[in-house]
């Protein structure tokens, strides 16, 4: 008996790179052989041992307010792994709200309103504010973050704030987070932004232009996800170090999180709309374009027949090679 790695994934119920972890392969089509698959098995009991640890919804039972049920409700629907904010997770991202006493934040990305949620409980506890969580609210299929269908993401997500009671702290908007930061007024700064959405390095950039300018002295750009080797994404990553790290008008808080996808929190220390030097900012807003010329590319015709024609047909044989 031998299976491919991509099945032993989806056997389990484990992302791309747990699976790769437990089997010690380099690739999804690599196959598993009968003597290596009883210690994949074990390797991979402990990853969901350890990933049960971080998705126990019962640190939510401290909590007795109708939030909390609202979020249990969410965490158990099939849906909701791996893609939402972990309750470990979300608890740190609640007290990070707590703590900076944040009044007034936008969410980019908030797919089911899990993180929402906790970050709306947060600031109604710190008094008169708001939440706008921005996201295209797509339907979701299937793949390495989905493991079930779901046609629409807003109507569970603003069912999951009637439940909760925060109808009059969470507005959701259905746009791109760059086009709704232009409808702000810089005149009402923001106590927090927490970027979730785009995760690639386009992605993270752009949103980071189009926010930080909008953050008071002393807001805080947030940003989950930060560790490829556990989440996946290299896009926060590489932003963090190549712009962020050694820039002297920004506070830099990494914090480590369970599993350790982590959180960078990006303080605003000075006066200036962005913390970039001009010749940085140049740089950054270059290899921007550059990133959005490569993704049309990519999206185009010919990009397209390609892969149908070359890249899958190669996908195919190197399957194939591995039997």
């Amino acid at each position: 008996m031998r299976m491919s790695v991509a099945e032993f994934a989806q056997c389990l119920r484990l992302d791309r790179h747990q699976a790769l972890k437990a089997t010690r392969k380099r690739s999804l089509y690599s196959l598993i052989a009968a003597d290596e698959l009883a210690p994949s098995l074990v390797a991979a009991r402990q990853l969901l041992e350890g990933r049960a640890k971080c998705w126990d919804p019962t640190l939510l039972n401290q909590f007795k307010e109708p939030w909390a049920a609202a979020l249990r409700k969410l965490y158990a629907t099939p849906v909701a792994y791996p893609a939402s904010l972990p309750p470990s997770q979300g608890l740190q991202l609640r007290n990070l709200v707590l703590d900076r006493n944040v009044r007034s934040c936008v969410e980019i990305g908030c797919f089911i309103g899990v993180s929402s949620l906790w970050i709306g409980s947060a600031i109604r506890e710190n008094g008169d504010g708001y939440l706008r969580s921005v996201d295209l609210f797509e339907p979701k299929a299937p793949n390495r973050f989905h493991f079930s269908f779901l046609d629409d993401p807003y109507e569970a997500a603003a069912k999951a704030v009637r439940d909760a009671g925060l109808h009059g702290i969470i507005e959701f908007v259905r746009s791109e987070s760059t086009t709704y930061a232009a409808q702000l007024d810089a005149a009402e700064p923001l106590d927090m932004v927490f970027i979730d959405g785009d995760h690639t390095f386009l992605g993270i950039a752009r949103d980071f232009l189009a926010y930080f300018p909008l953050l008071r002295k002393g807001g805080v750009a947030v940003l989950h996800d930060i560790h490829p080797a556990y989440c996946g994404w290299t896009g926060p990553r590489k932003f963090l170090d190549r712009y962020l790290s050694a820039c002297p008008n920004v506070r830099v808080t990494e914090i480590e999180t369970q599993p350790n996808f982590g959180i960078a929190v990006v303080e605003k220390t000075g006066d200036e709309l962005l913390p970039l030097s001009w010749p940085r900012l140049l740089c950054l807003q270059a290899e921007v374009a550059a990133a959005a010329l490569a993704r049309r590319a990519t999206d185009s015709a010919p990009a397209r027949m390609l892969r149908s024609n070359v890249v899958l047909p190669l996908k195919a044989f190197l399957r194939r090679s591995h039997k």
